[in-house]
């Protein structure tokens, strides 16, 4: 009930017929076409945008903090929480953006009609209110809102040097690292300004009481000073753990945090399991498995899932406990044949599938091209005929210590270089079917 008293957390929903629902559908595709085709969207702006996705947005996060950690940097991560974005959206500012990126014409005068002139009434039951005209924001409800969001905040990055964005819609981190923790402060408290600035003057308004940072360091150094940083002379709270896109990050890396959250998910929804499953047949229960545990499961394990197996062992626990209550299976009967029989893979298994399907794509050129210097091809550091260049494998990086153990351009360049040839050469789907099969094989 107090969700629904605070006026705040109401949105306008944009309704249009038809008619106007296919106009817009048509101009989100040329929109989109020109976009792609100029390369104009920033590359670590991972939100709305075909092969893209939350789960590489945390990657990237997650790989950046690994590798200052490797490199034995101080890093920290800001992670800013802006108010009502798409609907504080200027249109004046908007528009005259959509022209910097070569929208003009008789293109610009089509955005001129669909953002502007627009009107809004509440209904409340019977009661209506009068009709004013919206001013600000992209129309939400529609199909366009989104990537006019994108292109507003694309030049978010141009306002300062010194930080490394990372972006999904308007969910914002910025990154930076430094060998000395002091000196890492005192940069980041100069160019916090420009943050600002940027934002008051693209009418953009950041809720810095929910903005955090953290500092990530791994657990054998030691923080014996206090850090303070400041927007707008307003103290930003520092945080151990943050949840940035549905994914628990703390201050180690050490992944707790997260599979602690997991666990409790996946502990409901066994209960779920345990009072349905004297009334439905094994297929409904397998289709149950797949709708409430199995997503916790996958959900950017590639970004959590390399990790020490005792950090796992809670998940993995409950999992077998899930096929074995499935199964009306002895509670310490051996779970290996059980996957085997439901053609289901372990936590550890779904981490290799996930990291072998991401190497594909690495290999087919279809990730976002953030990712494509994260692997070199062995031919291109050396001229030697040995026989992983001739197999098409990567470099394997030397490393220093577990952080880098885990990252995902170690482990996987050693999960491409193990994979068979044959494999490599299929379509994705099958190369998918391939390595699942290998896998309940071994089972």
């Amino acid at each position: 009930m107090l969700f629904r008293s605070l006026v705040n957390n109401y949105r306008p929903i944009s309704l249009l017929s038809i008619f106007n629902r296919v106009l817009e559908k048509l101009m989100f595709k040329r929109l989109s076409f020109y976009i792609e085709k100029h390369n104009i969207l920033y590359d670590k702006q991972f939100g709305f945008r075909a092969n893209h996705s939350t789960t590489f947005a945390t990657l990237l996060i997650t790989d950046r903090i690994q590798k200052a950690i490797e490199d034995g940097q101080y890093s920290c991560g800001i992670f800013l929480d802006f108010s009502k974005a798409f609907d504080t959206v200027c249109h004046s500012i908007l528009l005259s953006k959509l022209n910097h990126y070569g929208i003009r014409g008789i293109a610009k005068e089509w955005f001129v009609s669909y953002l502007c002139n627009r009107k809004q009434s509440v209904s409340i039951g019977a009661s209506k209110s009068e009709y004013q005209i919206v001013k600000y924001g992209v129309p939400q409800g529609s199909v366009l809102g989104p990537l006019l969001f994108l292109l507003y905040i694309n030049d978010f990055k141009n306002c300062c040097s010194y930080f490394d964005f990372h972006i999904f819609a308007d969910d914002t981190n910025l990154f930076c690292t430094n060998n000395s923790l002091a000196q890492l402060e005192t940069d980041i408290n100069a160019n916090l300004s420009y943050i600002s600035q940027w934002l008051h003057a693209n009418k953009l308004s950041l809720n810095v009481e929910k903005t955090n940072y953290v500092i990530f360091h791994p657990r054998q150094k030691r923080i014996k000073q206090t850090t303070r940083l400041f927007i707008d002379q307003v103290r930003v709270k520092e945080v151990k753990c943050i949840r940035y896109l549905g994914v628990f990050i703390d201050s180690h890396l050490t992944w707790k945090s997260h599979i602690q959250h997991v666990v409790m998910k996946i502990k409901r929804s066994i209960g779920i399991l345990c009072k349905i499953r004297h009334f439905v047949p094994l297929l409904i229960l397998k289709q149950l498995y797949y709708t409430l545990i199995y997503p916790h499961l996958t959900y950017a394990v590639i970004t959590w899932g390399n990790t020490y197996p005792s950090t796992l062992t809670p998940l993995i626990t409950l999992q077998k406990k899930a096929l074995r209550i499935i199964t009306f299976s002895d509670f310490r009967a051996h779970s290996s044949p059980l996957f085997q029989r439901l053609d289901i893979l372990k936590l550890n298994d779904l981490t290799y599938l996930n990291n072998c399907l991401f190497m594909y794509d690495f290999h087919s050129n279809t990730l976002p091209s953030v990712f494509q210097d994260f692997f070199r091809p062995i031919n291109k550091v050396h001229n030697y005929n040995t026989r992983l260049a001739l197999r098409d494998s990567f470099y394997i990086t030397k490393i220093r210590t577990n952080y880098g153990k885990f990252n995902i351009r170690y482990v996987g360049a050693i999960i491409w270089n193990e994979i068979k040839d044959d494999f490599k050469s299929t379509r994705r789907h099958n190369f998918k079917k391939l390595i699942i099969n290998q896998v309940l094989n071994t089972y």
